[in-house]
């Protein structure tokens, strides 16, 4: 077999290179229309997007999220320098090696189709009036089956929603199907909780080693909002802010109305500090306080260490006050806590 000339060979491996390069520009804030234009262009042809060292500004200018197509194998996004965690950007610390900078309200990226990947450190900055990663619901292609590596989230509502539905163009047509058996891992939160789901179906997802902070006056952050679904399982999340609630749940199924929660971990903090494992937000029939709701029961079980503080409150359950003088309220003998 007769081998290829070297210059052909060369000329094949800086093609290769430039089909990655999808014309990012950093440190540059006027040009964030053409980073949104040209990361979008790459995701809606099947690139791969590879984000350089150094701040990604991305403005949208109205036009939304970055949106992947609503395929199998929708999307992958890789971040190739050096991570470490997200401090402001000072002379002696550094900084996240790549920042990425939302210059909108709204989220940054929504997730339309099935497989997406995200692999690598990087910081995402938001305005705090949005999730920051859209997971549509869908039955065609049955979505989710995603793996999220590496992001550092600050200043977003959540990190993570898994939606009711989906959008087409621009209206959004409920479809609570999918959303699920999806992997996020090796990340960090700032002033934001993880994952709120408002998909009955948004179930099997593994969270794995997340960090959450927070900055300023400490405020209650909410780990996981289950609105609808349920079968979460979290491992190895650390707890470095001192009012947190792990899980908070309003509707019910019987059918996936279990939460895991392993080797967690709750540090110590030198002033007030509250946590709460499970909270019940869901409806509470004002209207017929003798209505049994006895047949809600979340089967909870959790594990890990909470440093000792004379200040902590500790919550195993907690439910609104009109639920607790009901004769027959919801069912919490199996919300377990069994760690130190």
């Amino acid at each position: 077999m007769t081998r290829p000339p070297t210059i052909l060979l060369l000329l094949l491996a800086a093609s290769a290179v430039r089909a990655e390069n999808v014309g990012l520009i950093a440190d540059s804030v006027i040009a964030g229309r053409e980073n949104y234009d040209n990361w979008q262009r790459a995701i809606t042809r099947g690139r791969t997007v590879t984000v350089p060292k150094g701040d990604i500004y991305l403005d949208p200018k109205g036009d939304g999220p970055l949106s992947t197509p609503a395929r199998v194998s929708c999307g992958r996004v890789e971040v190739p320098s050096a991570g470490g965690y997200a401090v402001k950007p000072n002379p002696f610390t550094g900084q996240m090696a790549t920042r990425i900078l939302w210059q909108d309200d709204g989220p940054f990226l929504r997730i339309r189709g099935s497989g997406f990947v995200w692999d690598g450190q990087a910081e995402i900055i938001g305005r705090g009036k949005a999730a920051c990663v859209e997971v549509e619901g869908r039955s065609n292609p049955a979505t989710g089956r995603h793996q999220i590596n590496g992001p550092h989230f600050r200043n977003w509502a959540v990190a993570i929603r898994a939606l009711g539905g989906y959008y087409e163009r621009g209206k959004f047509i409920a479809d609570e199907n999918h959303a699920d058996n999806s992997l996020a891992e090796n990340c960090e939160t700032w002033n934001c909780g993880i994952f709120h789901s408002q998909n009955q179906q948004a179930q099997n997802w593994v969270f794995r080693r997340w960090i959450i902070n927070q900055e300023g006056t400490p405020t209650t952050i909410v780990a996981f909002d289950i609105e609808r679904g349920g079968l979460i399982t979290a491992e190895h999340i650390v707890s470095c802010v001192p009012l947190l609630t792990v899980f908070r749940v309003k509707d019910y199924s019987p059918n996936n109305c279990y939460l895991r929660l392993r080797d967690f971990e709750f540090d110590r903090f030198p002033c007030k500090s509250q946590l709460t494992l499970f909270e019940y937000a869901g409806p509470q029939f004002e209207f017929n306080p003798g209505f049994d709701m006895g047949y809600i029961k979340w089967r909870v079980r959790a594990d890990g260490w909470i440093a000792p503080n004379d200040q902590l409150e500790f919550k195993r359950v907690s439910v609104p006050e009109f639920m607790q003088q009901k004769s027959k309220p919801i069912d919490t003998s199996d919300v377990v806590w069994e760690g130190k």
